[in-house]
């Protein structure tokens, strides 16, 4: 926090800078503020390098060994924000990374120590998030080294929590726990991408009780085994923050199988613009949410953030002048003044029953969840008939597979031709990493004969890959990537396009209605996003193919 403090001073006037000082809380929020500001990650590092008189180090690019910790306290350096990272027993060096370089009395202490033992210290800087990450790893990776034979030295609990609080600071959405024949498996799901695999060596009675620790959290039985079973763990606190978790169990050859979803209570819902749409998008969307009644329907495969987009949409239409209603399977989220309602087979509550229900509710807006079948299809489609608008999703790969999708559940086309306001589908891809992202002097021959193939199959103007940047990968990343953003294509159903409907028309005549509605396709929006600098073509073509 000193350096950062110090750097912003020697760099800048401006006063609203400068306010801003005085309540940096960590290193890491404080980098990246700057950042934010136009600051070039290396030319901090470099700035620092030069104040300080020490060089910074990445510690993500050392394994740090028990060999390198054993000859001091582990508590005392943590607690100091300091860690050994490397040992050299030739030229007798030992190497640190401190957060404080300035703390003289911490430097003067270890330098007593190294000395001790015949080595001389060596100090370099490293921000305090990465100091504290490292030692997490090192507790982790302790575990794993060790066989723990006695069930009874391990504590289950303390696992299970450090593995939800690893997976919330990492920004996963989603833990997959396995079992192997070497032990158990544990993969977080970061930016869609199931990444950070470690395998741990425990026997089955270890594994046995993280299992049930996790049951026990989530409600589930414990003495049930075979079936698969759903839960939850409710209001998980972490850091001045609530979580919710699903969790599903199910048996496979080799054991029970546990994947948890987080759901941040406390997040809030994103605006068109945070959900990286077009401008053009938004508008299309904000005309469609207009009407009085109709339907709306989203489209795309699971984890394409469909829920996300209706919790915007939702959040869009919420005001003390409309009565809304959401049914769903699970709530999601909690929005202010939204009549949320938790689908329960068990308990009878199902998506038909409670669309019947809702009709003698007086409500303006109806949000169904997911559209699985005839039965639901059809109701869902009526109900927004009789003067109520209706925005629901379903499983289909484009906007306009929706329409097939739905002649398939034996829909009634003129019904849906004169219901339907909008089709739109969806994919999530990942924003490349602001602070290493660099331009692409050339692009790959697979990737340049694909850009050229959509290009023209879209009626592009000509692209200029100037514009195109690529992943690198640093510490503020995942091998390059940095969060998501969604990609979008949206159908807006002119009244020419409900006659083709009513009338089942082809997908290719109503295709071509839609094009000339303003319609630009997946692929098409996504190679919009690479120009812009936001995402890579080698995602846009993983998630558009």
């Amino acid at each position: 926090m000193i350096y950062l403090k110090s750097l912003i001073k020697r760099t800048t006037d401006n006063p609203e800078i400068i306010k801003y000082i005085r309540n940096i809380e960590s290193d890491k929020e404080g980098l990246d503020y700057l950042i934010s500001k136009g600051f070039n990650f290396k030319d901090i590092i470099t700035q620092m390098e030069e104040f300080f008189g020490f060089k910074y180090i990445n510690l993500n690019e050392y394994k740090i060994t028990e060999d390198v910790l054993n000859s001091f306290d582990d508590k005392s350096l943590k607690n100091h924000n300091v860690i050994p990272f490397q040992k050299d027993t030739k030229n007798k060096l030992y190497y640190f990374a401190i957060n404080d370089i300035t703390n003289t009395k911490i430097r003067n202490k270890i330098e007593i120590i190294c000395k001790d033992i015949g080595y001389q210290a060596v100090f370099n800087f490293a921000f305090e998030y990465e100091i504290v990450n490292k030692y997490k790893e090192i507790e982790l990776g302790k575990i794993s080294e060790k066989n723990l034979e006695v069930t009874e030295t391990f504590n289950a609990q303390a696992f299970v929590e450090d593995t939800i609080n690893k997976a919330i600071e990492e920004k996963a959405s989603d833990i997959h726990i396995e079992n192997l024949e070497e032990g158990l498996q544990l993969r977080y799901r970061i930016d869609g991408i199931l990444t950070g695999k470690k395998v741990f060596p425990f026997d089955k009675n270890i594994i046995s009780n993280i299992i049930v620790v996790i049951k026990n959290m989530s409600g589930l039985d414990i003495s049930e085994k075979r079936r698969a079973q759903d839960g939850r763990i409710d209001a998980y606190e972490y850091k001045n923050q609530l979580y919710d978790l699903r969790v599903s169990t199910v048996n496979t050859v080799l054991g029970e199988k546990i994947t948890m979803r987080l759901f941040n209570k406390n997040s809030k819902v994103l605006t068109f613009k945070e959900l990286g749409l077009s401008h053009e998008d938004i508008e299309k969307i904000k005309r469609m949410l207009k009407h009085k009644n109709g339907i709306v329907y989203l489209a795309g495969a699971t984890g394409s953030g469909k829920t996300t987009t209706l919790y915007t949409m939702i959040d869009y239409l919420n005001s003390d002048e409309v009565n809304i209603y959401t049914i769903e399977n699970p709530v999601e989220k909690t929005i202010k003044n939204i009549n949320q309602i938790q689908i329960n087979e068990l308990a009878g509550i199902n998506y038909v029953n409670t669309l019947k229900a809702l009709l003698r509710q007086d409500p303006d807006i109806i949000v169904v969840g997911e559209i699985r079948d005839s039965e639901e299809a059809d109701i869902t489609l009526r109900v927004s008939l009789t003067g109520h608008l209706v925005m629901t999703t379903i499983h289909a790969n484009t906007a306009l597979d929706s329409i097939s999708r739905l002649l398939d559940m034996d829909i009634d086309p003129y019904v849906m031709g004169t219901s339907s306001l909008g089709f739109m589908s969806q994919r999530l891809v990942r924003t490349l990493c602001p602070y290493c992202k660099r331009k692409v002097k050339k692009l790959p021959p697979n990737e340049k004969t694909w850009l050229d193939i959509k290009v023209k199959e879209n009626n592009m103007k000509d692209v200029d890959i100037n514009s195109f940047y690529e992943p690198v990968g640093c510490i503020h990343c995942n091998n390059g990537y940095k969060g998501r953003i969604a990609v979008a294509e949206i159908v807006e159903v002119s009244d020419k396009m409900k006659k083709l409907i009513s009338q089942k028309a082809g997908i290719t005549e109503i295709k071509k209605e839609a094009i000339l509605s303003g319609y630009k396709s997946l692929t098409q929006r996504g190679i919009e996003k690479v120009v812009e600098g936001k995402t890579s073509l080698e995602e846009i073509m993983k998630q558009t193919i």
